[in-house]
């Protein structure tokens, strides 16, 4: 839709400059978004994913209590964690969502605390540098799809934090 109104405003422009006499935007239909895979996580494959042995598996489990997509996970700076308060500031992508307070939930605080003590920058390290998406995908998570048995992505742990925190 964002090019369709582009087009709606150039084709506009043109037809008050006497360019053209008719607005071909208005054929334009704009496709449908891929919605991909939004389904959430049963509380059995919770389960599975916390017992999960992987260096990574803290990500999912944070993932799972905090509703963040993947790069806002790994992009949090440690001085934007809040432990005694129990909360961190992290989020992007839409206005609502940039910086957002997130509540750290009793079952990740752990894991956070863990990982706060043991990073420099960023919450999440590995080798005293950022753990990057395409390490996360390619060393963690298609194992954990294996081990799962779905085709599930990291994606689906915010459709599951979603779902559980409407119910």
């Amino acid at each position: 839709t964002a090019f369709k109104n582009v087009f709606q405003h150039i084709y506009t422009q043109a037809i008050k400059n006497d360019i053209i006499e008719k607005n071909l935007a208005d054929l334009i239909i704009p496709a449908q978004k891929q919605r991909g895979n939004r389904k959430p996580f049963t509380y059995e494959q919770i389960e599975q994913i916390k017992e999960f042995k992987h260096k990574y598996n803290d990500i999912a489990v944070i993932l799972l209590y905090t509703g963040l997509r993947i790069n806002e996970l790994l992009e949090i700076e440690k001085k934007n964690v809040h432990l005694e308060e129990r909360y961190m500031i992290g989020g992007k992508k839409t206005k609502a969502g940039l910086n957002r307070v997130i509540p750290i939930h009793e079952e990740i605080y752990p894991l956070i605390e863990k990982h706060y003590n043991n990073s420099t920058t960023y919450l999440i390290e590995n080798n005293k540098s950022p753990v990057n998406y395409y390490t996360f995908m390619h060393t963690y998570w298609e194992r954990l799809k294996q081990h799962l048995g779905t085709d599930q992505t990291p994606h689906c742990t915010r459709h599951t934090f979603i779902t559980y925190a409407d119910k």
